[in-house]
């Protein structure tokens, strides 16, 4: 389905037209909600119950009102305990962790979910339980807290099969599934994702009625798909699809076609398709997927998707000018909705499009606006944050002057003392820091003298004496270095073997001989090396041009890399290393 981008006038007129609605809706919300509370103060019994439910779990309220909708759910909890209705408590209870975890309440979720929990597992509500229970676990790591959404799949799994309930244990082995997946363990996530899909499957067969049986399956469909395809099992990727595509047309006929639920579970299987399809160079294919999500009329994120997806299948084609209007149309719409940190991202590919297109001073121009831009919102994120923190202060600093008017000197002695405090702390840590980046500068150059001192070992055995396996890496590890292959990104070790004639398996035999890495240690061994090297001959290049001349891709991945291996940023490295070299 076509996509037209507004002028802002257009869009204000357009605005103008809809206001009138827009404020009829909300008058309605107001008018249904005032109702609904009336109704509650003059009924009793069970009638109340169903009037609360009304309120909470079908009115919907604006996320301005999520405290005032919190409030009502409470006392919603508090009716249902009093009656000793445990299946509307049910009720309050999971819409009360709904809202929650939707609106991402770190503080109060938690505490909630195991407090709610534990009500649905004392009165045998075990769906809810499990289903909140992956909740948690999900949870837990948005805030980075995998060892304990890890420790609380396994201990989830256990339970469920003590207890022999199917959704929980599905429930388990979707959540091991999802954290394999996160930590790119592509073949686990394969099983468990199976073992999901057989557990479900079961279930189907007695409660085909139930949308979250259908959710879950699904989801691990999704995920046995991209798990497949990261491992190159492209055949059986290939043979999951119908599968998978038949159990989404058996849930339009079930539930109707014409349901959000129903379009965004096509949607994620026709995105699937999509980049499957590009991985896979068969462009028509994946172009069909890019048509189905248009069609559906999915979300402005999912358009943009496409549009991106778009360009790049011309770009694999060489079709740099039609890459080119994809990315400006993905670029106009996202300036129009304010997405500015995509838009710095798609800038980088279009410049890389005008270069392709050999138009250089076009592309240096959009690449340096790209890092311009990307400088001028993390000042305008700074300059925010200042800005809030000032007001904060001043309104302290009123209610200071109103409340504690005697105490005014002390508190201002003691916010003396405090940044005095700071000031100390921050020398302090400054000088740890300072002197902890000195001894890693020190010993990554140790090291590096120490692979030196053994290449050069190595070289200095005549061949005769050298395993058929040494021989090749001495081979290959000359030719990869002189011809740096390793900063090709897509480098793999069919690539490799080929280049070196030989097969991978003996190739990777080879390289842990020789190095004691595996391949993929090996590579991002001489890639970290070359970033060095760049980094200490080559002031004038930006990081991310090391992080590309090197064969990382982009910084990011470089930035990660590099901190886990020697145990602090780029930057940082640069820094010594500038200083160790005005000292020469």
């Amino acid at each position: 389905m076509k996509q037209f981008l507004f002028p802002k006038s257009i869009f204000i007129i357009l605005l103008f037209i809809t206001l009138p609605v827009l404020l009829n809706g909300q008058n309605n919300f107001q008018h249904q909600k005032d109702s609904l509370l009336q109704r509650i103060e003059t009924t009793r019994g069970k009638d109340k119950l169903k009037v609360y439910t009304l309120l909470v779990t079908q009115l919907t309220f604006p996320k301005e009102e999520l405290d005032l909708k919190l409030k009502y759910t409470h006392a919603f909890i508090q009716e249902a305990q009093q009656q000793k209705d445990r299946n509307y408590e049910r009720i309050a209870r999971r819409q009360e962790l709904i809202d929650l975890y939707n609106y991402r309440k770190i503080d109060e979720f938690p505490k909630k979910a195991t407090e709610h929990m534990a009500f649905f597992k004392k009165n045998n509500f075990l769906k809810d339980y499990y289903y909140f229970y992956r909740n948690l676990l999900q949870f837990y790591g948005m805030l980075g807290e995998e060892s304990r959404s890890i420790e609380g799949s396994k201990q989830m799994y256990e339970e469920a099969k003590q207890q022999n309930y199917p959704f929980g244990i599905a429930q388990a082995t979707a959540m091991m599934a999802q954290i394999y997946s996160i930590e790119d363990r592509h073949s686990e996530a394969e099983t468990y994702s199976k073992e999901t899909i057989a557990a479900v499957l079961d279930l189907l067969k007695t409660e085909d009625d139930q949308k979250d049986n259908y959710y879950l399956l699904f989801d691990s469909y999704r995920r046995l798909a991209y798990a497949l395809s990261d491992q190159g099992k492209f055949d059986e990727a290939t043979l999951l699809l119908p599968v998978w595509r038949e159990y989404l047309v058996g849930f339009q006929e079930k539930f109707g076609s014409d349901s959000p639920e129903a379009r965004s579970i096509f949607v994620l299987y026709y995105n699937f398709n999509m980049h499957f399809y590009i991985n896979l160079k068969e462009y028509n294919q994946s172009e069909a997927y890019c048509d189905s999500i248009e069609q559906i009329n999915s979300t402005p994120a999912m358009l943009v998707h496409v549009w991106k997806c778009r360009s790049l299948i011309c770009e694999n084609r060489k079709e740099y000018a039609k890459a080119l209007e994809w990315i400006d149309k993905a670029i106009d719409f996202n300036s129009e909705i304010g997405e500015w940190d995509d838009i710095v991202l798609m800038q980088k590919e279009k410049a890389r499009f005008l270069a392709e297109m050999n138009r250089g001073r076009e592309a240096w121009d959009v690449f340096n606006s790209a890092f311009q831009r990307n400088d001028s919102l993390r000042q305008e994120t700074n300059n925010a944050q200042l800005d809030e923190l000032r007001t904060q202060y001043e309104v302290d600093k009123l209610t200071a002057q109103k409340e504690r008017n005697r105490n005014h000197m002390l508190m201002a002695l003691g916010g003396c003392l405090l940044l005095l405090i700071a000031l100390i702390i921050y020398i302090v840590y400054s000088r740890q820091l300072k002197t902890k980046n000195r001894s890693l500068y020190q010993q990554i150059q140790e090291r590096i003298q120490k692979e030196k001192a053994a290449e050069e070992a190595i070289i200095r055995i005549p061949e005769k004496e050298l395993s058929r396996e040494m021989q090749l890496f001495r081979r290959l590890n000359e030719q990869i270095q002189s011809e740096k292959l390793f900063t090709t990104p897509d480098i793999n070790r069919k690539k490799l073997a080929d280049i070196v004639g030989t097969n991978e398996i003996y190739l990777a035999d080879a390289i842990r001989e020789g190095s004691g890495y595996t391949f993929s240690e090996y590579i991002a061994h001489l890639r970290l090396n070359y970033a060095l090297e760049l980094l200490d001959k080559h002031p004038e290049m930006t990081l991310e041009a090391v992080a590309v001349d090197s064969g990382h891709g982009s910084y990011s991945p470089f930035f990660r890399t590099f901190g886990k291996m020697y145990g602090m940023s780029p930057s940082e490295y640069r820094k010594l290393s500038s200083v160790k070299n005005t000292q020469k």
